[in-house]
């Protein structure tokens, strides 16, 4: 057991030394540009202001089922078998389901400005005219994946990052406004997404979506397209509903003391996330054993441990001591590094592997995200102390990813 061990932790170490340098360099660089914009905002704009700044993100990317983002899940099943034109042919899907998310943003705006809520009028406004670049065309990032070309990925993010901490740190500078910031940091992202999408198409050579092999294996790829993004509406509500309830129960500060601790713990681990995925394209062909997911948890779990002590101090210098009650949120996601590590490659292991049927997915995204929606509303409702109910709401967090890896592991036993 303990020499398999071994020879596992060795293979793992090879890997990463293969795949991981570029990956390295471009989460660090990512990691940083995350903190630095994050640190712009916060001492540019007050306290309530963030907070509507994280509100107005909150619904944007409750919209985000629109344009069909968990579509991309299934690149990674079928460019590795040579369906590299299905790049084209989600990107028509996502796109022609965005243009009906931009008519509820105009929707939404609308109702704001009779409202008399004339900030959330015009920057709904101006979101409807960013939506359909800001997802559909982030198509480079999963087929790069696919393709384990992890060096021209992370070029591309950096890139990317760069100009988005430019565009918001002047936007921020020079307005000081909410509007102003979600304006440059949503518009910096749809630009770049647009341009890679082409360039990763120019580069793989793929110019017509009518080149997939046949009608049968296009309609299938447009089906589970559709189902998984239909599937993915409760996921993605559960991930943003609660700061918007914060807001709506509680008030602007409250979220924006919330959200630079989840910020936090999340760039933490999301850090990690990419060194994770270098094995996706594998987990296709091959099936993980026990011990390696055993690796996972308590080599996850050790680490989140050590990060968690210098947390508090870098929160309180980073951005002072009116988010000093960040700290808590941040360490209850840290603290969970174990049981995010195991989750991230045990759900790829059942979503990504040919032998695996997909419908476990479909399950688990249901099932998950109703719970979670439900634990949000007895959070908010029940206990009386605001610092309590944002506790249990940053518990969520380990909450979702132990339901994900109990529903599969059920659906997989049967």
């Amino acid at each position: 057991m303990i020499n398999n061990l071994l020879i596992d932790f060795k293979k793992i170490t090879k890997h990463f030394k293969e795949q991981g340098t570029w990956v390295f360099i471009g989460r660090i660089y990512l990691m940083f540009i995350s903190f630095i914009l994050s640190i712009v905002l916060t001492r540019t704009l007050d306290v309530d202001a963030y907070g509507e700044y994280k509100y107005i993100l909150s619904i944007f990317a409750l919209f985000a089922f629109f344009s069909l983002p968990e579509s991309s899940q299934i690149m990674m099943r079928y460019v590795p078998r040579g369906q590299d034109n299905i790049y084209q042919l989600l990107l028509k899907l996502r796109v022609k389901f965005s243009i009906l998310g931009s008519l509820a943003f105009v929707s939404y705006a609308l109702y704001n400005y009779y409202n008399n809520e004339m900030g959330l009028y015009y920057s709904f406004l101006c979101l409807s005219l960013v939506f359909p670049f800001f997802y559909s065309y982030q198509l480079f990032d999963p087929f790069l994946q696919a393709k384990m070309n992890y060096k021209l990925l992370n070029k591309l993010f950096v890139i990317r990052s760069t100009v988005q901490l430019f565009l918001v740190f002047f936007a921020v500078i020079l307005f000081k406004t909410a509007l102003a910031g979600i304006i440059a940091f949503t518009l910096s992202i749809a630009l770049s997404n647009w341009f890679f999408y082409n360039l990763v198409k120019k580069k793989y050579s793929i110019f017509s979506s009518n080149n997939v092999s046949s009608t049968k294996k296009k309609k299938l790829f447009e089906k589970q397209a559709i189902t998984l993004s239909a599937i993915g509406i409760l996921p993605i509500v559960a991930e943003n509903i609660d700061k918007i309830l914060i807001v709506q129960y509680i008030d602007y500060k409250s979220l924006a003391i919330f959200s630079i601790g989840l910020l936090i713990g999340k760039t933490v681990n999301g850090f990690f996330k990419p060194f994770l995925s270098t094995i996706n394209a594998k987990l296709v062909h091959k099936e993980l054993a026990k011990r390696h997911y055993f690796i996972l948890f308590i080599g996850g779990t050790l680490l989140g441990m050590i990060l968690s002590l210098v947390i508090p101090k870098l929160i309180i210098f980073i951005y002072g001591e009116q988010y000093a009650k960040s700290t808590i949120f941040a360490n209850v996601i840290i603290l969970s590094m174990g049981i995010y590590f195991l989750q991230t490659v045990y759900y790829n292991q059942a979503l990504f592997n040919r032998n695996s049927s997909i419908n476990k997915i479909y399950i688990n995204n249901v099932i998950t995200p109703i719970i979670l929606i439900i634990l949000i509303g007895l959070f908010l409702h029940f206990p009386n102390d605001i610092e309590i109910k944002l506790l249990l709401l940053s518990c969520l967090y380990p909450i979702r990813l132990l339901l994900t890896i109990f529903i599969i592991y059920i659906l997989r036993k049967r």
